[in-house]
Protein backbone atom coordinates (compact mmCIF):
# COMPACT_ATOMS: atom_id res chain seq x y z
CA UNK A 1 0.00 0.00 0.00
CA UNK A 2 1.37 3.38 -1.11
CA UNK A 3 -0.38 6.86 -0.16
CA UNK A 4 0.53 9.77 -2.21
CA UNK A 5 -0.54 13.22 -0.22
CA UNK A 6 0.39 16.59 -2.21
CA UNK A 7 -0.35 19.46 -0.56
CA UNK A 8 0.34 22.08 -3.08
CA UNK A 9 2.34 21.54 -6.37
CA UNK A 10 5.48 22.11 -4.81
CA UNK A 11 5.81 19.02 -2.06
CA UNK A 12 5.05 15.68 -2.10
CA UNK A 13 4.93 13.26 0.87
CA UNK A 14 4.02 9.52 0.59
CA UNK A 15 3.45 6.72 3.48
CA UNK A 16 3.92 3.28 2.52
CA UNK A 17 3.49 -0.29 3.53
CA UNK A 18 4.42 -3.84 2.82
CA UNK A 19 4.09 -7.44 4.19
CA UNK A 20 6.39 -10.58 3.00
CA UNK A 21 6.58 -13.77 3.35
CA UNK A 22 9.72 -15.85 2.44
CA UNK A 23 10.38 -19.11 1.89
CA UNK A 24 13.25 -21.19 2.92
CA UNK A 25 15.70 -20.28 0.03
CA UNK A 26 14.59 -16.98 -0.99
CA UNK A 27 15.42 -14.67 2.30
CA UNK A 28 16.63 -11.25 0.90
CA UNK A 29 14.77 -8.59 2.82
CA UNK A 30 16.31 -5.55 1.54
CA UNK A 31 16.23 -6.68 -2.59
CA UNK A 32 20.35 -7.36 -2.21
CA UNK A 33 21.59 -3.58 -0.59
CA UNK A 34 22.58 -3.37 2.61
CA UNK A 35 24.79 -5.72 4.52
CA UNK A 36 24.34 -9.33 4.05
CA UNK A 37 23.43 -9.98 7.57
CA UNK A 38 20.31 -7.44 6.67
CA UNK A 39 19.62 -9.32 3.45
CA UNK A 40 18.81 -12.68 5.55
CA UNK A 41 19.35 -11.91 9.35
CA UNK A 42 18.17 -15.39 10.04
CA UNK A 43 20.32 -18.16 8.33
CA UNK A 44 17.64 -18.44 5.40
CA UNK A 45 14.72 -19.62 7.48
CA UNK A 46 11.57 -18.85 6.33
CA UNK A 47 11.15 -14.71 7.27
CA UNK A 48 7.63 -12.70 7.75
CA UNK A 49 8.51 -8.85 7.07
CA UNK A 50 6.51 -5.75 7.80
CA UNK A 51 8.05 -2.74 6.08
CA UNK A 52 7.21 1.09 6.37
CA UNK A 53 8.43 4.03 4.59
CA UNK A 54 8.13 8.00 4.49
CA UNK A 55 8.72 10.02 1.29
CA UNK A 56 9.02 13.41 1.01
CA UNK A 57 10.42 15.71 -2.09
CA UNK A 58 9.73 19.69 -2.31
CA UNK A 59 10.29 21.12 -5.36
CA UNK A 60 12.23 24.81 -3.96
CA UNK A 61 12.04 26.13 -6.88
CA UNK A 62 11.87 25.44 -10.63
CA UNK A 63 16.27 24.45 -10.69
CA UNK A 64 16.17 22.81 -7.35
CA UNK A 65 14.73 19.85 -5.55
CA UNK A 66 15.05 18.59 -2.12
CA UNK A 67 13.78 15.18 -1.10
CA UNK A 68 14.51 12.07 0.76
CA UNK A 69 13.03 8.65 2.73
CA UNK A 70 13.28 6.28 5.57
CA UNK A 71 12.50 2.99 5.59
CA UNK A 72 12.12 0.54 8.60
CA UNK A 73 11.61 -3.57 8.40
CA UNK A 74 10.65 -5.06 11.23
CA UNK A 75 11.45 -9.11 10.74
CA UNK A 76 10.51 -12.26 12.49
CA UNK A 77 10.96 -16.16 11.53
CA UNK A 78 8.25 -18.04 10.91
CA UNK A 79 7.29 -21.75 10.76
CA UNK A 80 10.40 -22.43 12.83
CA UNK A 81 11.73 -23.90 16.08
CA UNK A 82 14.19 -20.84 16.16
CA UNK A 83 12.24 -17.95 16.82
CA UNK A 84 14.41 -14.60 15.71
CA UNK A 85 13.48 -10.70 15.62
CA UNK A 86 15.41 -8.18 13.89
CA UNK A 87 14.54 -4.66 13.19
CA UNK A 88 16.14 -2.61 9.82
CA UNK A 89 16.68 0.78 9.19
CA UNK A 90 17.56 2.89 6.07
CA UNK A 91 17.47 6.46 4.75
CA UNK A 92 18.56 8.86 1.68
CA UNK A 93 18.50 12.31 1.53
CA UNK A 94 18.78 13.87 -2.27
CA UNK A 95 19.20 17.56 -4.39
CA UNK A 96 18.21 17.10 -7.83
CA UNK A 97 18.46 20.06 -10.71
CA UNK A 98 15.58 19.84 -12.72
CA UNK A 99 16.96 21.27 -16.80
CA UNK A 100 20.31 21.73 -15.58
CA UNK A 101 22.54 23.09 -18.25
CA UNK A 102 20.18 21.18 -20.74
CA UNK A 103 15.94 21.22 -20.45
CA UNK A 104 14.80 17.66 -20.14
CA UNK A 105 18.47 16.89 -18.02
CA UNK A 106 19.35 16.31 -14.40
CA UNK A 107 21.91 16.26 -11.94
CA UNK A 108 21.21 14.66 -8.50
CA UNK A 109 23.81 13.89 -5.41
CA UNK A 110 22.28 11.57 -3.08
CA UNK A 111 23.79 10.57 0.79
CA UNK A 112 22.42 8.21 3.23
CA UNK A 113 22.38 4.85 4.81
CA UNK A 114 21.94 1.47 3.01
CA UNK A 115 19.89 -0.97 5.11
CA UNK A 116 21.52 -1.86 8.43
CA UNK A 117 20.44 -4.17 11.36
CA UNK A 118 19.52 -2.23 14.29
CA UNK A 119 18.32 -4.81 17.00
CA UNK A 120 18.17 -8.62 16.75
CA UNK A 121 17.24 -11.73 18.66
CA UNK A 122 17.27 -15.09 17.69
CA UNK A 123 19.69 -17.81 16.58
CA UNK A 124 23.58 -16.52 16.22
CA UNK A 125 24.07 -16.38 12.58
CA UNK A 126 26.65 -14.21 12.56
CA UNK A 127 30.15 -13.44 14.52
CA UNK A 128 29.02 -10.11 15.51
CA UNK A 129 26.42 -9.46 18.73
CA UNK A 130 23.17 -9.37 16.32
CA UNK A 131 23.72 -5.98 14.71
CA UNK A 132 25.81 -4.25 12.10
CA UNK A 133 28.63 -3.28 13.93
CA UNK A 134 29.37 -0.23 12.29
CA UNK A 135 27.38 2.36 9.52
CA UNK A 136 27.70 2.14 6.11
CA UNK A 137 26.99 5.08 3.95
CA UNK A 138 26.29 5.77 0.28
CA UNK A 139 27.39 8.50 -1.79
CA UNK A 140 26.33 9.49 -5.23
CA UNK A 141 26.16 12.17 -7.98
CA UNK A 142 24.52 11.57 -11.09
CA UNK A 143 23.65 13.28 -14.26
CA UNK A 144 20.99 12.24 -16.91
CA UNK A 145 21.57 14.34 -20.18
CA UNK A 146 18.89 14.08 -22.13
CA UNK A 147 19.73 13.38 -25.88
CA UNK A 148 16.28 13.52 -27.47
CA UNK A 149 12.29 13.04 -26.84
CA UNK A 150 13.28 9.14 -26.38
CA UNK A 151 17.02 8.81 -25.40
CA UNK A 152 18.99 9.66 -22.00
CA UNK A 153 22.98 8.68 -20.63
CA UNK A 154 23.47 8.99 -17.14
CA UNK A 155 26.79 8.76 -15.96
CA UNK A 156 27.78 8.52 -12.17
CA UNK A 157 29.94 7.90 -9.50
CA UNK A 158 28.81 6.51 -6.16
CA UNK A 159 31.18 5.77 -3.14
CA UNK A 160 30.33 3.47 -0.47
CA UNK A 161 32.07 4.43 2.81
CA UNK A 162 32.61 1.10 5.58
CA UNK A 163 30.94 -1.38 3.17
CA UNK A 164 28.82 -3.88 4.66
CA UNK A 165 28.78 -2.05 7.85
CA UNK A 166 32.13 -2.83 8.51
CA UNK A 167 34.62 0.17 9.16
CA UNK A 168 37.81 -2.72 8.35
CA UNK A 169 36.50 -2.32 4.80
CA UNK A 170 38.85 -0.59 2.40
CA UNK A 171 36.04 2.55 0.76
CA UNK A 172 34.30 0.91 -2.71
CA UNK A 173 34.18 3.41 -5.49
CA UNK A 174 31.87 2.35 -8.59
CA UNK A 175 31.82 4.45 -11.82
CA UNK A 176 28.51 4.02 -13.90
CA UNK A 177 26.69 4.66 -16.91
CA UNK A 178 23.07 4.22 -18.00
CA UNK A 179 21.70 4.38 -21.34
CA UNK A 180 17.31 5.01 -21.21
CA UNK A 181 15.33 4.31 -24.41
CA UNK A 182 11.84 5.32 -23.89
CA UNK A 183 9.17 4.10 -25.81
Amino acid sequence: VQLLFEPNDKIQLALAYKHAYNTEGSVNLTSSTGSEFAQDPFGDRPTESDRYGFYMNWRVSEGFNFGGWVSFISANTAGSALEGNADLVNWMVHLSFPDLFLEGSTGAILFGQPPRVTSFSGPAVTPNDGTDEDTSYHLEALYRWKLSKHISITPGVLVIFNPQHDSNRDTAYVGTIRTTFSF
